[in-house]
């Protein structure tokens, strides 16, 4: 009795040494192999292990759209999303699973969105690698489907700024203040664009806004 003990002692041992990690790429082993139903039990899996893990709730969904599960599909990817509205991969997800339903519009402001935050990480990898004018055409291709997205008008802000394009920077801030006037970061580097331009007056104007708005030098 004592040796089936230890047995099954030592078998459950080995059940707690899985992860979420090891679950998710159990999954997607499986996932690979078009073995979508076994590799979603793996991401439950993980997912119960970690429910924040946002990777699994991406590929989870992905695997429910193969399976043409395109509502859960779309719940899955919202749980993504949630955790990190940035990732490409679930708005790209969710899409597809939208224009599956034939909810063509809504698919579209996904496409939109996957193509903003694609366009943000082109911009600023262009930017690091002092190839501005191409990081602003990459900005400009965000304003092109979204005005309003101050994210963008930031970032083409700052590589005028740091390019001493000062009056095409307190442009671009500008239109990041009329969108939203609360933005600390829009009113710091208009600041300091209008000062390199001699304008101090105008600058600590900025720069006191900018610091009851809570930014941080």
């Amino acid at each position: 009795m004592s040796f089936l003990i230890l047995i099954g002692a030592l078998l459950l041992a080995g059940c707690s040494s899985e992860t979420a990690e090891s679950w998710h790429y159990k999954g997607m082993a499986l996932f690979q192999e078009g073995k979508y139903t076994e590799a979603i039990e793996c991401f439950d899996k993980a997912i119960a292990i970690d429910p924040n893990y946002t990777s699994v709730w991406n590929t989870k969904g992905w695997a429910l759209k193969e399976l043409e599960r395109y509502s859960e599909a779309i719940e899955c990817f919202d749980k993504a999303i949630s955790l990190d509205p940035n990732l490409i991969a679930p708005w790209n997800g969710k899409g597809l699973a939208l224009k599956s339903l034939g909810r063509d519009m809504e698919a579209q402001e996904c496409f939109d969105n996957a193509n903003t935050f694609s366009w943000m990480k082109e911009g600023s990898d262009l930017f690091r690698q002092d190839r501005y004018v191409e990081a602003i055409e990459s900005y400009d291709k965000i304003i092109k489907i979204n005005p309003d997205y101050v994210p963008a008008w930031n970032a083409k802000g700052g590589v005028f700024y740091f390019h001493d394009r000062y009056p095409e920077a307190i442009e671009c801030f500008d239109k990041a203040i009329a969108i939203e006037p609360n933005n600390a970061y829009a009113w710091y580097y208009k600041g300091l664009s209008l000062k390199d331009l001699g304008r101090d007056v105008e600058a600590q104007e900025c720069f006191i806004k900018a610091r009851e708005l809570g930014y941080k030098e």
